[in-house]
Order: C-alpha cells, then structure tokens, then sequence
C-alpha cells in the first residue's frame, strides 16, 4: 500500500510537470507570435512588413485596444460606438421609406421596399465569408495592410467594443457609391427603394453582429447558437486569446476564450 502511494504521488507530479511544460511552451509560443510588432507604435504601417508570418498573427487575438495610426483625426475614425450606427442611418431609412411609398403609392409598393431587406444579410455575409476571410498574399505589403484595415484588426481584437461596427464616416463613403450606381442602374425612385432596403438590412446586420459579441442571449436560444456559431472561429485554439504583459508582449489565457464567449 505504501508503495502504491509512492507511485500515485509520483504519477500526478509527473502529470503535473508535464501539463505546466505544455502550458509553458504555448505561453512562449503566443509571446514569440505577439512580439513580432510594436504595440507602442501604429499598427496599420508594421502589419504589411510581417509577411508569411502575418496570417498566425492576425489570428492570435488579444484582449487590449489597439491604433492604427498615429495621426488622432485618422486614428478616431476607425472608431465607433454602436448606436452611432442606427442614429445616423435610421432617420435616412424612415426618409426615404416614406419618399419612396408616397411617390410609388401602389399596391406593391412594399414588395419593391422589402425585396432588398434580405438581400444585404446574404450580400454582407458573402463579403464577410468569402472576402475578409481570405488570405492576403504573403508578400504584398499594401493587400495586407489593406486586409488588417478591412477585418483583420477585428480578428486581432475581437473585444474592442470601438470597432465592432464600421464607423459612419467611413461608411458614408461606402454607401454614397453604393446610391450613385443604383441610381444609375435603376430608374428614378424605383433606385431609391432597392438602396434603403440595403441601408435598412446594413443597420440590422451590424446591430446584430455587436449583439454576439456584447450581447447576453439565452441559452438554448437562436441567437446564442449564433453567437457560439460567430465566436468559434475567432476563440479557436488556432488563435488563443493573450493579455498584454507591462513589457508589451502578451501571454496566453486559454480560459478568457470561455468566459468571453458564453
């Protein structure tokens, strides 16, 4: 029985020891991954020089804000608060819904303004699947900069609550072309109902796309097989998680990917 004991006891140091090596060695590994840039300086100018090493790195997220540039007027808009987008593009929406019903005024007249709702869930999520999630070419500085500016700095940070939504500003740009090649594609108002339809199901895809990260939905519920559904890819453990360290690396916690996730 002694014996038995002896070799319990020296079995779960054994075990021990080697979990704490597994752990260490991924520990090293996630610093080695985060220290290639400088977390001092703009992310937007060192991303494209990282090269074949870009890929690993995007995808291993840290729970910290990040900046893009260094100039304040550059670096603030690429940041945004949620209601920023439905108070700015709602009251367009209403506008134009009710232009567009009143000048139209026939029977089916909805059907022109809500043919286009469901398009933009499935056009954004095909940018979204098969655009963003493409992988740039390791050696061309300007695509990977590029990709890090579109999505991977969501992927880096995928708890900065600032960017979880495209900011007005730079949004405006996207949706002014977007108006002028409807309007040049359709005819008169008929142009205007197909563009606020999308801009409504833009608002409601970002709105939805903050809930599952910030949002708490009930377990069992639609919205949480969703939200679990979202988040794998970013939690996976071909990314975990790191907290940045005083030094400005960052070490891994394994646990964070749990308890941000539920």
């Amino acid at each position: 029985t002694h014996k038995r004991s002896l070799w319990t006891v020296a079995f779960i140091h054994v075990n021990t020891f080697m979990s704490f090596s597994c752990f260490s060695t991924k520990v090293l590994l996630c610093l080695c991954v985060q220290d290639l840039v400088d977390w001092r300086k703009p992310l937007a100018w060192q991303v494209g020089l990282l090269g074949e090493k870009y890929d690993a790195w995007v995808h291993q997220p840290v729970d910290r804000p990040i900046r893009l540039f260094g100039n304040p007027l550059l670096e603030a808009g690429t940041k945004t608060s949620w209601y920023w987008v439905p108070v700015v593009w709602l009251p367009i929406v209403f506008y134009l819904s009710w232009y567009c019903y009143t000048t139209l005024a026939k029977g089916n007249t909805r059907i022109v303004l809500t043919s286009d709702f469901s398009i933009p869930v499935h056009k954004y999520y095909c940018i979204h699947r098969f655009v963003f999630h493409m992988k740039p070419p390791a050696h061309n500085y300007y695509l990977i900069t590029l990709h890090f500016l579109l999505h991977g700095q969501h992927h880096k940070s995928p708890f900065d609550g600032s960017r979880l939504v495209f900011p007005p500003g730079l949004a405006s740009l996207v949706v002014g072309t977007f108006y002028v090649i409807l309007q040049n594609l359709l005819p008169g108002v008929l142009g205007v109902s197909v563009f606020v339809g999308g801009l409504c199901g833009y608002v409601v895809y970002d709105m939805i796309h903050y809930y599952l990260h910030y949002g708490s939905p009930k377990r069992g519920s639609y919205m949480y097989g969703l939200k679990a559904y979202h988040v794998k890819p970013t939690l996976s453990t071909r990314g975990q998680v790191g907290t940045p360290t005083p030094q400005g690396g960052s070490t891994c916690v394994c646990d964070m990917c749990r308890v941000r996730s539920v």
